[in-house]
């Protein structure tokens, strides 16, 4: 029964975090590689909530490799 009592409270400790922050998320984008940044910014630039993540990086990266300025093997 105790558990039972400590399992919402839990939930709501975990739960802020998951949420990520706008920081963090730039300090990491700083690190990679310049053709994975390129993927990055390009993805980022447009959000589509709508579509699936990897449909939305498929499509951006085909234009990038249509637009050359990506390289089908770096893709």
């Amino acid at each position: 029964m105790r558990t039972v009592l400590w399992l919402p409270l839990l939930c709501f400790v975990v739960t802020p975090a998951a949420y990520a922050d706008k920081t963090a998320a730039t300090t990491c984008a700083a690190s990679p590689q310049p053709h994975a940044r390129l993927v990055f910014d390009a993805v980022s630039a447009k959000p589509q909530p709508e579509l699936t993540l990897r449909a939305v990086l498929e499509k951006r990266v085909r234009e990038l490799v249509f637009m050359d300025r990506l390289m089908v093997n770096a893709a």
